[in-house]
């Protein structure tokens, strides 16, 4: 009796040990929120269409701390749609870097409101093969000062 124990025993440790290294290699699945403040300019219409840069800085939860962003889109100030925005975040652990949409508004002061959401599209060191979705959401004052929030879910690849 004490041999077939033994034998279950070893069949099952034998057995558990892939599932075990498995574990680790799973794909990684992080939210995240943070907060930056920046600048940005834009160029003068051509047509209906303004191009938009922004340079940023902040903090966000998820592992990634300290950061600086960087960004650029085109708006529509008539329908005041963005459209092919394109971002990179740099952060101690490395870059992510993605895409972006979605409109803006503006007031009777000149403050401008945006929301986009888009998508990780890749990252370096850390953050090689990211993937994941991203949302923006903040606010440019006439003055050209800007402050917005992202949050978002970040995926990496399994570690080897």
């Amino acid at each position: 009796m004490h041999r077939h124990t033994l034998v279950l025993m070893l069949a099952l440790v034998t057995l558990a040990a892939p599932a075990t290294a498995l574990a680790d290699d799973r794909t990684r699945v992080t939210r995240f929120t943070g907060s930056d403040t920046g600048t940005f300019t834009s160029t003068p219409p051509v047509g209906d269409i303004i191009s938009s840069q922004e340079q940023t800085s902040g903090w966000a939860t998820g592992g990634i701390g300290r950061y600086t962003l960087v960004a650029s889109e085109l708006v529509n100030v008539t329908t005041f749609d963005v459209t092919d925005g394109a971002w990179t975040l740099t952060a101690r652990k490395g870059t992510l870097e993605g895409t972006y949409a979605g409109n803006a508004s503006i007031s009777d002061e000149g403050v401008i409101t945006f929301h986009v959401r888009g998508r990780i599209t890749k990252g370096t060191r850390r953050y090689k093969g990211a993937r994941g979705t991203i949302r923006f959401d903040g606010r440019g004052l006439p003055d050209g000062q800007l402050s917005e929030t992202m949050s978002g879910v970040l995926v990496l690849p399994p570690r080897h």
